[in-house]
């Protein structure tokens, strides 16, 4: 594996993996949870549409734009020294609310079915 400053990569999905976040945060030291998957391509300047994404470990559990909008992915990612700037971010779309109807109180418990006769 080699290491390297600067890096494109495409199709990328962003990653947080929840159990090295909670072990970052309970310790308060920084260790490696949150990362980018992707397929290298050759080095280009970053382009002036590409955007800053970025992601705290005391924020929330996904990577952001800097208003705070979760991408979980984004067509080429440029990876350099003054930050990850993405190309046509996949936003995180919006869970839809759950609701749940309250449970009917049947006033009787379950009993397993009587054999026979008595």
């Amino acid at each position: 594996m080699a290491r390297v400053q600067s890096i494109v990569l495409e199709e990328v999905t962003f990653r947080v993996r929840a159990g090295g976040r909670l072990r970052a945060w309970q310790m308060g030291q920084r260790n490696v949870h949150a990362f980018a998957c992707g397929r290298p391509c050759s080095w280009e300047e970053v382009p002036p549409h590409a955007v800053l994404v970025r992601y705290r470990p005391d924020g929330p559990p996904t990577f952001t734009l800097a208003d705070g909008t979760p991408v979980v992915g984004a067509s080429r990612v440029y990876l350099a020294p003054t930050g990850a700037f993405v190309e046509a971010p996949q936003l995180q779309e919006a869970k839809a609310a759950v609701t749940r109807q309250p449970r009917r109180s049947q006033g009787t418990a379950l009993r397993p079915p009587q054999q026979g006769g008595a």
